[in-house]
């Protein structure tokens, strides 16, 4: 692991800009985040692809769900389950949650 592979955002900021962009930030985000969560735990996964990912129904739930998982990985007071539910009744509270854990270990 690497703390360097993180880097410290607003949590503010993210979900301000999500809303402000009308979503198109969130995309952009999530890359990111996937980018930075590979390099940090060392997964093998293509951030790229789980970004294509995140537009295809039913897939989007799997790595939302993986993501989740990740991030459980290195925040142990949260499940993955909790981000999950946060992906899919109220995404900017995932947001949130993923980059304040980010903000953690950046």
């Amino acid at each position: 692991m690497s703390a360097d592979a993180l880097e410290e955002r607003s949590v503010a900021k993210v979900i301000v800009l999500s809303f402000v962009t009308f979503g198109l930030y969130v995309p952009y985000w999530f890359h990111q985040v996937n980018k930075q969560l590979k390099s940090h735990l060392d997964a093998n996964f293509d951030p790229t692809i789980r970004l294509v990912g995140f537009f295809v129904p039913v897939v989007n739930l799997i790595v939302l769900w993986k993501q989740s998982q990740l991030v459980a990985e290195f925040d142990s007071d949260r499940g993955a389950g909790v981000t999950f539910l946060a992906w899919l009744f109220f995404f900017p509270l995932a947001q949130g949650l993923i980059q304040g854990s980010i903000n953690e270990q950046a």
